[in-house]
């Protein structure tokens, strides 16, 4: 796992952890801090050239773009999943809820909690992706 020194001075090693969370990754915040600190820093007889500080730069831009787009890529699989969700309204469809508790009957209406879709099946919330079986609803 890769460590990165505290830039508070205090020496100590501190994990890297960014908005992923996964080990060694960054955030753009936490980056531009060791830029900075990097900056602050170095040597005033062998500064860092500015090709140096402009590939610095440049990855900063890339992460915060692949940050942006991420974010915007999980709203449109969530938008995406509540128009495939949507016309389940009033089908009878069968399935699981999260506990694993079949169900099975009419989708009185769908929830999206935490960019998870869920149907309420008589009165259990059925995850989108739990769904096992959908027919028409019996008139009746």
């Amino acid at each position: 796992m890769s460590s990165i020194y505290s830039i508070d001075g205090s020496g100590t090693r501190a994990s890297g952890s960014g908005a992923s969370g996964a080990p060694g990754e960054i955030s753009a915040e936490q980056f531009l801090k060791i830029l900075i600190s990097e900056l602050q820093n170095q040597n005033p007889l062998e500064p860092m050239k500015n090709s140096e500080l402009m590939e610095q730069m440049s990855a900063i831009k890339n992460l915060q773009a692949i940050d942006a787009l991420t974010r915007q890529l999980g709203k449109l699989t969530e938008q995406s999943k509540v128009g495939e969700a949507a016309p389940l309204i009033g089908k009878l469809v069968s399935g699981t809820t999260a506990s694993g508790v079949k169900v099975e009957g009419v989708v009185d209406r769908i929830l999206v909690e935490n960019n998870n879709v869920s149907l309420v099946v008589k009165g259990f919330k059925v995850p989108y992706a739990n769904v096992a079986e959908v027919a028409e609803a019996e008139e009746g």
